[in-house]
This record gives structure tokens, sequence and C-alpha cells, in this order.
């Protein structure tokens, strides 16, 4: 499966004022911004909607979670906790997103790249410029660069720190 069609198929279907964008390792990649090839696709999906009912929230969540679920065999799908890099939970994860899905064992075309792993992150709370970006790569949308150095930064995992050395050498 292609990318841009996944994503496509995920904004049809997601409820009104949601949608999904590519971030994470693979838009630094394709930008020239880090070199390592990603060995999996970050689809975030983000909404415009201001709750003042808790419950419609919940309900809206719970239909975003269905959509995944009906794009992918169940067995495919995981529930993964928040982010447990080095052993510990992160806690801006937990408060940032209403849950993380794992899908394994898919072949997805990313950027001219095969993956077989994709991490699905829904956020809890209306992030505008998340979904508000127009940042597009080969027709594909994406979270800005900022979001993505924003999410690097809490991981404290040795691969973002060598991410980061990378941009850093690029900038100077």
């Amino acid at each position: 499966m292609e990318l841009s069609v996944l994503i496509q198929e995920l904004n049809n279907k997601m409820p009104l004022g949601y949608n999904a964008k590519v971030g994470g390792s693979v838009i630094l990649n394709v930008m020239g911004f880090i070199n390592r090839t990603p060995e999996d696709v970050d689809i975030i999906i983000s909404h415009n909607t201001f709750y003042t009912n808790y419950d419609e929230k919940y309900k809206d969540l719970e239909k975003v979670r269905s959509v995944i679920k009906e794009l992918f065999p169940l067995d495919e799908v995981h529930q993964i906790p928040f982010n447990t890099y080095c052993g510990e939970e992160q806690e801006s994860d937990k408060e940032k997103y209403a849950f993380n899905l794992k899908i394994y064992n898919i072949n997805l075309w990313a950027f001219g790249n095969k993956v077989n792993t994709i991490n699905i992150l829904v956020q809890k709370d209306s992030v505008v410029e998340d979904y508000y970006s127009g940042l597009k790569l080969n027709n594909i949308p994406c979270v800005p660069v900022r979001s993505i150095l924003d999410a690097k930064k809490s991981y404290n995992r040795p691969k973002d720190a060598m991410d980061f050395m990378e941009i850093i050498k690029i900038l100077i």
C-alpha cells in the first residue's frame, strides 16, 4: 500500500474535524535533515474541535479507533503504552495523546522506502499548528517540522540524539 493512499483513506473516514498527517523521522529524512532511513512511519491524527462535552469527545475518539481497526486486520493493531522509552513512561505523551496504536507486518511504501510498522498517535486536544499545517511532501499532508522536533526532544532515545546531531551539523 502507498502511504498517500492510506492517508487519503484515513481522512475520508475520520469524524468531521479530524485529519491524519505524516510526522516523525520519515519527514526529516525526506527533507534531508537526517540520513537515517526510518524503520516506521508515524501518523498523527489531530482535530480542530474544542469540546465542551467530554462524552462527545470520547465518542469521536472511539470513532477514530474504529476507523483504524477497520483499515487494518485486528491482529495487526496493538495498543501500546505511552512511549515507554528507557523504561520510563513519558508523562508529556500521556497528556498529549488520547491513544497510540502500533500496526505491525504491514507492507507500506513511504517516499520510496518500504516500511513494516506504522505508529498512529491520536491527539487528545486540538493542536492548531498540526491540524492546519499546509506542509505536503509528494502530495502527502505532513505535520510541521517543529512538531516533529518538539516530540523527538522529549523521547530521550539514542537515535533521536543522533538525529539532532545530524540536524545541527546541517545548520552550522
